[in-house]
């Protein structure tokens, strides 16, 4: 996370967090999001536990090294974790 200083400014910049000219709700209905490094440090951790959390997530991979977050209203919202 070294790019950005804060996990809000990550989640802000993936478009996760409304900007100052936005109004909530406007994600992608059917978006995806790439998370590297989730388990990295302990900032990383709790930004993947809120990106779990968030009503605005789908379907959830934790493979690891990387997180994926679909964005899918459509389907029922699930979180899974893939060991190989």
């Amino acid at each position: 996370m070294s790019q950005f200083s804060s996990s809000k400014r990550l989640c802000r910049w993936a478009g996760l967090t409304p900007g100052n000219n936005e109004s909530a709700g406007k994600m992608p209905q059917d978006g995806m999001f790439v998370v590297y490094g989730i388990y990295e440090n302990n900032g990383m951790e709790q930004l993947w536990q809120q990106l779990l959390s968030d009503s605005r997530s789908g379907i959830t991979f934790d493979l690891y090294e990387i997180g994926i977050i679909l964005f899918d209203k459509k389907i029922t919202k699930q979180d899974y974790i893939v060991n190989f």
